[in-house]
Formats: C-alpha cells, sequence, structure tokens
C-alpha cells in the first residue's frame, strides 16, 4: 500500500505550518503568521497518524496512494497536538515522545511511501 507523507509545509487559516524536524511517529511544527509580516507564533508538536484514504479523495493529490499521514485537528489538539510559544518548551514534549513512540527518523529512511 501507498502512503501519502504529511506536507513538510502547509499554509491554510492565514498561517504557514513548516515541519522543523520530525520522525515516523512525531513532527515539531513552527507557526508562522501569513498575514502580519510573518511573525513567529510558535510551535506545534503532533502526533503523525495514518489514516485511510476515502474513495473520493483518490484523485488530483491523492492518486495513487490508499493510506496517508494525517496531523492532529484542532479537535484532537491536547491528545494528539500541542502548542508552545518557544521552541525549547515544544522540543522537551518533542523529545519525550518521540523516545516513547520510537526514535526511527525519516531522514534515515529514503523511501517510507510502500506501507506494509
Amino acid at each position: 500500500m501507498k502512503l501519502k507523507l504529511l506536507e513538510t509545509e502547509r499554509k491554510m487559516n492565514g498561517y504557514l505550518y513548516k515541519i522543523v524536524e520530525r520522525t515516523k511517529t512525531m513532527a515539531l511544527v513552527k507557526v508562522t503568521n501569513l498575514v502580519r509580516n510573518k511573525n513567529l507564533i510558535g510551535y506545534e508538536v503532533w502526533v503523525i497518524r495514518i489514516a485511510k484514504i476515502p474513495e473520493q479523495w483518490k484523485r488530483g493529490t491523492y492518486l495513487g496512494f490508499d493510506l496517508r499521514e494525517k496531523g492532529p485537528s484542532e479537535a484532537e489538539f491536547g491528545r494528539y497536538g500541542w502548542f508552545y510559544p518557544n521552541e525549547e518548551t515544544a522540543r522537551v514534549l518533542f523529545n519525550s515522545q518521540t523516545l516513547a513512540r520510537g526514535t526511527d527518523n525519516l531522514a534515515v529512511e529514503a523511501n517510507y511511501s510502500e506501507v506494509g
């Protein structure tokens, strides 16, 4: 099964979300306000999960993929995502969660597009 990885940068609702560091299960994300002079807002720590791609999505961006990585939705913050105003504090949680969930780093693996 082919897996669609999370985008390293994503613009949404006037913000830029940029993955600064990640493993297979965790991401440290820098959040910048695109509307106000690209000011740094803070950092988010995400648990990366894998979800099945619905049939109606299997075109365009998801064409050829069966599964996708996903970060937390707004409703899932507090359980799968956390916000911190500074990188140092966010890194503490990122590092502890990475150790708890596994330390495999995506940078080590050249091709993470095949699952199963």
